[in-house]
C-alpha cells in the first residue's frame, strides 16, 4: 500500500458494482444515478481499501426481475420479466458496451497498457487465486497483483533488452569487439532494469 501512495497510482482501473434486486427506489432510484448516491453514502468520511485499489468505482442499481422467475414453470422468457427490469437491462448493456467508452478506456494495470496476452496471463493468475485462497482477504488480492506486476515487468524488461541489443549489433558497421559488446550489454541491461523498476513499483 505504501508503494501505491508514493507513486500516486492504483493497481486497477475501474470497479463496477451491479446491485441486483434493489427494492428502495423511493430512496435511491434505479440505474447509475442511484448507484452513485449509494457509493457516495458508503464512502462518506471513509478511507476505504477499494478506493486505494481502483482509480474509478461506479455502481448500478437493478430492479427485481419479477415474481414469476421464482416459479417452477418459468421458461425464462423475456415477456415474464418486469418492464422496468428490461428497460434498465437495456440501459446497462448500452452503458457497458458503448464503443466510445471502450475505445477511450484502454485496459491498464498499474498505469501500464495491457496487451491481449498480458490479460490472458493476468486472468490465469486470478483464476489460480480464486481456486486456492480466501480471495476476500485484501492481502491475497494485493499479493496476486504484485506477483503479476513483477512478472509483467520481467517480460517487458527482457523484451526491451533483446530489442536494444539487436539494434546495436545490427547497426554496427563491422563485427563488434568484445569491449564494444560488453559496453552495449551494460547499456541495454541498465535500460532494461529501469523498465523493470518503472513497472514493478508495488513490491
Amino acid at each position: 500500500m505504501a508503494g501505491m501512495e508514493e507513486n500516486n497510482r492504483t493497481p486497477f482501473q475501474k470497479l463496477f458494482l451491479l446491485i441486483r434486486d434493489w427494492g428502495k427506489k423511493d430512496i435511491k432510484p434505479f440505474g447509475s444515478e442511484g448507484g452513485k448516491l449509494l457509493l457516495n453514502e458508503y464512502f462518506q468520511g471513509k478511507r476505504d481499501f477499494l478506493r486505494d485499489t481502483f482509480s474509478d468505482i461506479d455502481s448500478y442499481l437493478m430492479p427485481r426481475l419479477g415474481d414469476i422467475v421464482e416459479d417452477n414453470d418459468n421458461d425464462g422468457s423475456l415477456r415474464n420479466l418486469r418492464k422496468d427490469f428490461k428497460q434498465h437491462l437495456k440501459s446497462l448493456t448500452e452503458l457497458l458496451l458503448d464503443p466510445i467508452h471502450l475505445r477511450l478506456n484502454l485496459k491498464e494495470v498499474t498505469g501500464q497498457k495491457m496487451t491481449a496476452k498480458d490479460f490472458c496471463i493476468y486472468f490465469e493468475e486470478c483464476t489460480k487465486l480464486l481456486d486456492n485462497v480466501d480471495w476476500k482477504q485484501p492481502q491475497n488480492l494485493m499479493g496476486m497483483h504484485t506477483s503479476f506486476n513483477c512478472e509483467l515487468a520481467k517480460r517487458r524488461a527482457i523484451k526491451m533488452y533483446k530489442s536494444n541489443m539487436e539494434k546495436r549489433i545490427n547497426s554496427a558497421s563491422t563485427l563488434m569487439t568484445e569491449t564494444e559488446l560488453n559496453l552495449a550489454n551494460e547499456i541495454a541491461a541498465e535500460e532494461a532494469r529501469k523498465k523493470f523498476n518503472e513497472i514493478c513499483c508495488f513490491t
